[in-house]
């Protein structure tokens, strides 16, 4: 907790730099395990909307998102309704609070 206390602190006072921070967060979403993944897409959550001004950043993570919802359904926590479902509805909200990006 404290290293995710200090790693906040330093992004607010522009400490960490934010396009390679937010670059590395986004590689750790494609090549995290599935039990790495939830504290991954936790971490990215908190800063999603500095990820969305970046078409480079948005787009890798949609992808990496849909991989690991894909691995989801193929061990069997995810049926495949509920895979597109989740798609359906998710990935259009997503896609929609992106389209005016800013090409860091």
């Amino acid at each position: 907790m404290y290293s995710l206390k200090l790693l906040r602190t330093f992004y607010a006072e522009h400490l960490v730099d934010h396009r390679t921070f937010l670059t590395w967060l986004v590689h750790q979403m494609t090549s995290c395990n599935l039990a790495q993944a939830g504290f991954i897409i936790r971490l990215a959550d908190e800063y999603l909307d500095d990820i969305l001004s970046s078409r480079a950043l948005t787009r890798p993570l949609v992808e990496a998102c849909l991989a690991k919802l894909l691995e989801v359904c193929g061990t069997g926590y995810l049926s495949i309704s509920e895979y597109d479902t989740t798609v359906r509805f998710a990935l259009p909200a997503l896609m929609t609070s992106s389209e005016t990006p800013n090409y860091c």
